[in-house]
């Protein structure tokens, strides 16, 4: 219970003080809680609804409240992308940017970046970046958190 009370502040904190410039401040009445998915970290929708082309989008939070994850990220930060050490040990909460077809079957992923807890970004990368071979467009919708995301991006 206390562990639960305690992710909820930390996490309503964020909020308060959003990560990145006032332009990225969250409009609370957008933000949803999503739950947990199966690796039992916390996932919140920060900003959805239609860009400027018209595509669907959501902007979503994956809180790492699973220690074993959130190592393993970190370990990746450090090994893979070179973040520094002290740096990527701050890891708090990764966000997502993705954009979603009409019909709400495919998505893709914009942006993904990591950040501390005081909200500062400790990486940034889009797939292409990550992986100048990536030629992934829209791909169909998997898992269940996708599912939830897709329904706020949808307005359903």
């Amino acid at each position: 219970m206390l562990k639960k009370f305690l992710m909820m502040m930390i996490v309503c904190s964020t909020f308060v003080f959003p990560a990145g410039s006032q332009s990225d401040a969250a409009d609370l009445k957008k933000v949803a809680n999503l739950g947990e998915d199966k690796d039992k970290m916390a996932w919140f929708i920060m900003d959805y609804g239609k860009d400027s082309k018209g595509l669907p989008f959501a902007v979503a939070r994956k809180y790492y409240t699973n220690t074993k994850i959130r190592q393993q990220i970190i370990n990746t930060l450090i090994s893979r992308y070179k973040v520094d050490e002290e740096k990527a040990n701050g890891l708090h909460f990764t966000e997502y940017r993705y954009e979603f077809t009409e019909d709400g079957k495919q998505f893709k992923e914009v942006y993904e970046r990591h950040y501390d807890r005081s909200g500062k970004q400790i990486l940034f990368f889009t797939p292409k970046s990550r992986d100048p071979q990536n030629r992934k467009g829209f791909r169909p919708l998997e898992g269940s958190m996708m599912y939830k995301i897709a329904k706020y991006a949808l307005g359903k």
